[in-house]
């Protein structure tokens, strides 16, 4: 890390957060190492901020989120991205819009909670389905009046983790569905 004493080069749009500090010593890289022990091996060599790893049902590939892109001033709008085990990555949705949650459907597409283009904040979020190899997004909650992956806030002193908006099971999708003060639990078809 630099020395915070003396002058240095910030090559960030976005170069730091509250609560975090300078972002360049606190993005965070993709790693793998053995089962049985030994030196992680890097996946991810950049100065996106990669999060949130979930393996593929074949074991080959890792879904992960990118984020706090340096070359922009949109701290928010992340990417899904997918690093095979010898590093070689590809881009899902590029500058598509926003999205949250993710994971892999049994056969391979990955599923995720998002709002499309330049929607402003608190815009509704939809499920989307997107091929393996990336390509457009297709909405599955378009008509749902609601939100997907919404949430309540607890009033718990420890705070509060809603953990993942949905889970993957065969052709459809359990999602939470936020309407006014309750959460509902939706089953929303992948086809």
């Amino acid at each position: 890390p630099p020395d915070l004493s003396k002058p240095y080069r910030i090559t960030r749009h976005i170069y730091r957060m509250d609560g975090m500090g300078y972002l360049d010593g606190a993005v965070q890289s993709l790693y793998v190492i053995p089962a049985q022990g030994g030196e992680p091996r890097r996946l991810t060599d950049d100065a996106w901020n990669n999060t949130d790893p979930r393996w593929s049902p074949d074991s080959g590939e890792i879904l992960y989120s990118a984020g706090f892109r340096p070359d922009a001033h949109d701290a928010y709008r992340g990417r899904l991205r997918i690093v095979t085990l010898d590093g070689q990555m590809r881009d899902l949705t590029g500058d598509w819009g926003l999205t949250g949650s993710s994971a892999w459907a049994p056969d391979g597409r990955v599923i995720f909670v998002g709002q499309m283009g330049d929607q402003p904040a608190g815009a509704k979020n939809n499920l989307w389905v997107v091929a393996r190899e990336g390509g457009a997004p297709e909405c599955r909650t378009a008509g749902l009046p609601w939100g997907v992956g919404g949430g309540l806030q607890g009033d718990q002193p420890a705070g509060y983790n809603r953990g993942p908006s949905f889970v993957a099971s065969g052709d459809s999708a359990f999602a939470c569905v936020q309407q006014g003060g309750t959460v509902q639990l939706y089953r929303v078809a992948l086809s």
